[in-house]
């Protein structure tokens, strides 16, 4: 098992990490700061050279909080 750190980028449940967190991984999910564990669904983009991966967590009936960032730059 690995750990690595995120943030949800949406309400939505659009997380950016790092993308050598999850190579050879099986499965994924994210740990919120309430305790609650929401799975991974997909991956929506990745940037190899950048090390950065969005990805789609199953965050519904959970209130993660969320980093807004500038429209253009996701």
């Amino acid at each position: 098992m690995a750990q690595g750190s995120g943030f949800f980028v949406s309400e939505k449940g659009e997380v950016i990490t790092n993308s050598h967190v999850l190579k050879d991984a099986e499965r994924a999910a994210v740990k919120c700061p309430d305790g609650s564990v929401c799975k991974i669904t997909k991956i929506i983009a990745e940037d190899i050279t950048s090390d950065l991966v969005k990805l789609q967590a199953d965050n519904e009936g959970t209130k993660t909080p969320w980093l807004q960032l500038n429209k253009g730059f996701l």
